[in-house]
């Protein structure tokens, strides 16, 4: 009995044994499985993802049609094409690729210069010349066009770079050898602008506006500076209006100044004001003159702390802003009432 007992005993152990064997084993299998899953779907999605294009070093070449049998001296890249540039050459002195140099095509330059030197920046092509009458040329599409400009002198420039916003030229010939075109810029040490430029003015911060105040089919610009200091009253704020700013010429010395003590201008300089911290444009009354509207977000309204204020002044035929009138809460004709750090109109649009 004993023995049978012991026979039964071994067998269920046996059994549990070889169950648990097989769990595991079913385990492991799972997991060898997921994980060949798992691998399986990695390769195919590499598999997928295109092969990035080996580096060139330079240290092999291989030989390519040009489209015309040119001196080419020059090539540049940008934005997806090869552009190059030709010297004593014939009518097309230009040649273009969009498939990385493979394949070329012809374009007549705006002048049969000797074209040295071409450069990309900024989605501009630039080349520039040593003879002819307009010895820079530049193409906005890729140089399947081209147009002549004006250079600074008519030296023999056979260079041409592009960085930090600014085209520098350099020429073997000429009494200034160099040449450079940037953005036009303008502030308050430029001649003929009003005012001087001083520490923290930040002039235009309080921003920028075109539009006719005068009705003359020119646009003018409006410039805010919330910052500046009127005599000794810190921040009180300024508005300068440009009148028809001639930009290529770099001209904006004709010019009209505001501010709270403008003759007939509402309000009064005060510290912090802020005045010109928002500007905005828009015929307000109909007349066929654009008006400006001028924020002064931290003017105080009686004792009330940065209430806020907008200042609205007419356009005119006498080249002036006219008739400015101030808005704030608490007035009639605007709803909600005048509450210290309210900030009215320290956003306009």
């Amino acid at each position: 009995m004993k023995r049978q007992l012991y026979v039964v005993v071994f067998s269920i152990k046996k059994v549990e044994s070889l169950f648990l064997e097989r769990c595991r084993m079913r385990r492991l299998l799972s997991k060898k499985v997921k994980s060949f899953f798992v691998l399986s779907l990695l390769a195919g999605l590499l598999a997928l993802v295109p092969a990035s294009p080996a580096l060139a070093d330079g240290s092999s070449w291989e030989s390519v049609q040009a489209s015309a049998e040119n001196n080419w001296a020059d090539v540049a890249y940008g934005d997806g094409v090869f552009v190059a540039v030709a010297a004593y050459s014939g009518t097309n002195s230009v040649m273009r690729s969009t498939d990385n140099g493979a394949s070329w095509s012809s374009v007549a330059a705006p002048e049969s210069n000797n074209w040295w030197s071409v450069a990309y920046g900024d989605g501009v092509f630039v080349a520039v010349s040593s003879n002819g009458t307009n010895r820079v040329m530049r193409s906005t599409d890729g140089g399947a066009s081209w147009s002549a400009v004006a250079a600074a002198e008519d030296n023999g420039w056979v260079s041409v770079a592009y960085g930090n916003g600014t085209w520098v030229a350099v020429s073997y010939s000429g009494t200034n050898q160099v040449m450079r075109s940037s953005l036009p810029r303008f502030g308050q040490d430029s001649p003929g602008v009003g005012g001087a430029a001083e520490e923290s003015d930040l002039f235009g911060i309080g921003g920028l506006v075109s539009g006719d105040f005068n009705n003359d089919g020119c646009d003018d610009l409006a410039v805010g500076t919330p910052t500046e200091d009127i005599g000794s009253i810190q921040s009180a704020g300024l508005v300068q209006v440009f009148w028809c700013p001639d930009a290529d010429d770099g001209d904006f010395s004709s010019d009209s100044s505001y501010h709270q003590g403008t003759s007939g201008w509402p309000g009064a300089n005060e510290a912090s004001d802020r005045f010109g911290s928002a500007l905005a444009v828009g015929d307000f009354n109909g007349d066929g003159y654009d008006d400006l509207a001028i924020s002064a977000g931290s003017e105080d309204i009686g004792s009330i702390q940065n209430a806020g204020m907008v200042t609205v002044a007419y356009g005119s035929n006498a080249k002036k802003l006219v008739s400015p009138q101030s808005f704030h809460q608490g007035q009639a004709s605007i709803k909600g009432s005048a509450e210290q750090d309210d900030n009215f109109g320290s956003t306009l649009a």
